[in-house]
């Protein structure tokens, strides 16, 4: 019965009626909003969800209200200063990522009583995605997009240690822009990558192969895998366009 809806630059309206009618699920959210504002669920409880302007809120009651718990976490101006990803370690909830539009990405192990920034030696482009392994949560990846910056070098990167240290593992991926990236939750070492041109997973750090060969030639900006029927379902940029990935 409790559905969430998000429109532009953070709109978000909640149901408690499986849709029939909607309500703000916003009270107590202010700041910079950005146009694809994040949303996400706590991983081991839906009644907690995170929400994030420039500053990450955190909600304990299905977004009847919210609390802030960080300060402003990016540099703010110049027509940026928004969160444009969040990410909730699935073995340990304390420990949450979080990514801006101007290059920063931050961690917090207490559940947001305490930040460090993590992005010292990334790119400072639009980070667009965050992903934390199932099992360590000190295991994480970031793609990045310099899309805005008229650079189509992929970027996605992966850290052992929470951030301390980034390898890159972009590899042999063509010359696109990464949207998002998620984890195979039956094998952590596989990942699933939407860029500009396609779906691609690697087995292996920095080999990546074409996923989806009847897929059409369009930038995929979101993904979701469905872990009971293992299908990946692919958003491109024209929703017109959907498209689902069998993998098995």
């Amino acid at each position: 019965n409790y559905v969430y809806g998000e429109s532009q630059n953070g709109a978000l309206l909640r149901s408690t009626d499986g849709g029939a009618s909607f309500s703000s699920g916003t009270s107590g959210i202010s700041g910079t909003k950005n146009w694809n504002t994040p949303v996400i669920f706590d991983p081991t409880n839906p009644q907690t969800l995170f929400y994030g302007s420039n500053k990450v809120y955190k909600s304990t009651n299905r977004a009847v209200s919210w609390t802030a718990i960080s300060p402003d976490l990016t540099n703010g101006g110049n027509g940026l200063g928004t969160i444009t990803c969040i990410a909730v370690a699935p073995s340990n909830t304390s420990v949450i990522y979080a990514g801006t539009d101007d290059g920063n990405v931050w961690r917090t192990s207490n559940g947001g009583t305490n930040w460090s920034k993590i992005s010292s030696s990334l790119p400072v482009r639009w980070i667009t995605r965050l992903a934390v392994d199932y099992n360590n949560p000190l295991i994480a990846y970031v793609t990045i997009s310099g899309f805005r910056y008229a650079e189509y070098i992929p970027h996605i990167l992966k850290t052992l240690d929470g951030g301390l240290t980034w390898n890159d593992i972009s590899g042999n991926l063509p010359q696109a822009t990464i949207s998002e990236v998620i984890i195979d939750p039956i094998d952590n070492k596989i990942l699933y990558i939407a860029n500009d041109v396609g779906v691609y997973f690697s087995s292996s750090s920095g080999n990546w192969s074409v996923l989806g060969y009847s897929l059409p030639n369009v930038p995929i900006i979101d993904l979701t895998l469905h872990q009971s029927t293992r299908t990946l379902i692919a958003a491109p940029l024209d929703v017109r366009c959907i498209n689902s990935i069998s993998q098995k």
